[in-house]
C-alpha cells in the first residue's frame, strides 16, 4: 500500500438524519469530525444546465452557446463553493480534518464519497472548490464513490496467468 492509497478524506451520507459527516484516514488513525447538517445545493435547472454543458455546448462551442456557458461555468464555482462550505466548513472538526489533509498536502489523499443513495453519489463533488485552493479534484490524486466507509481490504486473490485477447 503506497502512501498516498492509506490517506483517504471521506465524505459519509448519514441520508437517515440529512446529515453528512467527514473523516479523514492518515498514518496516524482515522478522525472523524461530528455530524453536519447537509442542504444539497443543486437544483433541477443546475441539472439540466451541466447536462447541456457537456453534450450539447461541446458539440456547438459557438454564438449564444458560448454565453450561456459562460453562466455555467460561474454555477460551477458557485456549486463547488456551496458543496465545500457544506462539508468543511459546517464545524471545527470538519475545518481541523481539512486543514490536516491540507498541511499533508491534498495530492497525497483520495477523496471517498460514501453514501447507500444514487441521488447523493451523483451529486457533482467533482466540482468542491474552495477559495484559496481552487478546486480540489485537481488537487486530490482521485475522487471515487463507494457504498461503505473505511479502509477496503487488499485483493489478495491469484490472477487467471491465461491470456485475455480484446478487441
Amino acid at each position: 500500500v503506497t502512501q498516498s492509497q492509506d490517506r483517504l478524506l471521506e465524505i459519509i451520507d448519514l441520508a437517515e438524519t440529512g446529515q453528512v459527516q467527514l473523516a479523514i484516514s492518515n498514518g496516524q488513525g482515522r478522525q472523524t469530525a461530528p455530524p453536519a447538517t447537509f442542504d444539497n445545493p443543486l437544483e433541477d435547472s443546475d441539472r439540466q444546465e451541466i447536462g447541456w454543458y457537456f453534450t450539447e455546448y461541446l458539440q456547438n462551442p459557438f454564438g449564444n452557446a458560448k454565453d450561456r456557458a459562460g453562466s455555467v461555468e460561474a454555477r460551477f464555482n458557485a456549486l463547488g463553493r456551496a458543496l465545500f462550505e457544506a462539508v468543511f466548513q459546517s464545524n471545527e472538526e470538519s475545518q481541523a480534518c481539512y486543514a490536516s489533509a491540507l498541511k499533508d498536502g491534498l495530492s497525497n489523499y483520495r477523496l471517498a464519497i460514501v453514501s447507500q443513495r444514487p441521488e447523493f453519489l451523483s451529486l457533482p463533488w467533482e466540482l468542491l472548490s474552495s477559495t484559496q485552493e481552487g478546486f480540489l479534484s485537481s488537487q486530490l490524486t482521485s475522487v471515487l464513490r463507494r457504498t461503505s466507509s473505511g479502509a477496503m481490504d487488499p485483493f489478495d486473490n491469484d490472477l487467471s496467468q491465461e491470456q485475455f485477447n480484446v478487441l
